[in-house]
């Protein structure tokens, strides 16, 4: 049976590491879209941002022939032809499945508005690369957005000698998920370590011809910016397949139980929703989903 898994963050890779472990011996591709060896994200707001350390490996590249798994790195999925049981990529190559298993992640969300230089997003080691380079440069931030993207790479920032102005629409970063007391707490130590922030207050535009050069505020203030950080959250890397699915109303791929999404397709991680709960955005999801599709599968 041939099996592919598309999606070479901490779920895809989990996924074929399961499937060898449970006993599957015949052929099996993992496709990613990222050029680099799956690797841990987290670090990325931290420790890549602040001493340019490369985000530690999930396996070691040494161990991977010991999983006899067709790796194709660097290159994206762009159609599913779910009739002929074919993955299209985007080097023209043409995968034929007898099982699929999903796990394309999540991409963040990006302010409307022409894309202009200077503004970033974190979601990737390139990613991160860029923003600190851009940060040593200018030594200046500003941060839309304050959950956990948001705070972590402002005290970052911070750590290596930045302006850094964080912007957020609620009356606090962090707010939704932590609850007033904790976000309070959050909130003072931004504060003690010389983050301005600017709560309770959205953002109305991005200012700039070709590079960004400030960000206006709903309330009119302008805030001068070479470099911005947005960190407004995810959405599910989805959008390749519209029309060979009926996605959420969010991107996300409706799944059973037992994480299968059509016959002989299976989808697990952030852009998963299993039975009738909501999508989880969360390493330990999945981590404990590979593991139920490797079985499933």
């Amino acid at each position: 049976m041939q099996i592919v898994v598309v999606g070479s963050g901490l779920g895809g890779l989990r996924t074929v590491e399961e499937l060898r472990r449970a006993g599957h011996t015949g052929p099996l591709t993992l496709v990613g879209e990222e050029s680099e060896y799956p690797y841990d994200r987290p670090p990325l707001s931290k420790q890549a941002l602040q001493d340019g350390a490369a985000p530690p490996l999930l396996r070691p590249v040494e161990d991977y022939p010991e999983l006899d798994i067709d790796l194709r790195l660097g290159v994206a999925a762009v159609h599913l032809d779910r009739d002929a049981r074919q993955l299209h990529l985007a080097d023209e190559t043409v995968l034929t499945y007898d099982a699929l298993v999903l796990a394309p992640g999540a991409a963040p969300r990006r302010l409307p508005g022409p894309q202009l230089r200077g503004v970033h997003v974190l979601r990737t080691a390139e990613d991160a690369a860029a923003l600190r380079s851009e940060l040593l440069t200018h030594q200046a931030l500003v941060v839309v957005g304050g959950g956990f993207i948001g705070c972590e790479v402002a005290a970052s920032a911070r750590l290596l000698g930045c302006e850094v102005d964080l912007v957020e629409a609620l009356p606090g970063p962090l707010v939704r998920v932590l609850g007033p007391v904790l976000a309070a707490r959050v909130r003072e130590l931004h504060l003690d370590h010389g983050v301005r922030l600017h709560t309770g207050v959205g953002v109305r535009r991005l200012v700039g011809e070709e590079a960004v050069e400030g960000v206006e505020l709903d309330d009119g203030r302008l805030l001068p910016a070479r470099v911005v950080l947005v960190g407004l959250g995810v959405a599910p890397a989805t959008d390749w397949l519209r029309g060979s699915f009926d996605l959420a109303l969010d991107g996300g791929i409706t799944c059973d139980e037992a994480g299968l999404a059509a016959p002989d397709v299976w989808a697990l991680g952030d852009a998963a929703a299993w039975g009738a709960g909501p999508r989880v955005e969360h390493w330990t999801s999945a981590v404990e989903q590979a593991a139920s599709v490797a079985q499933s599968v």
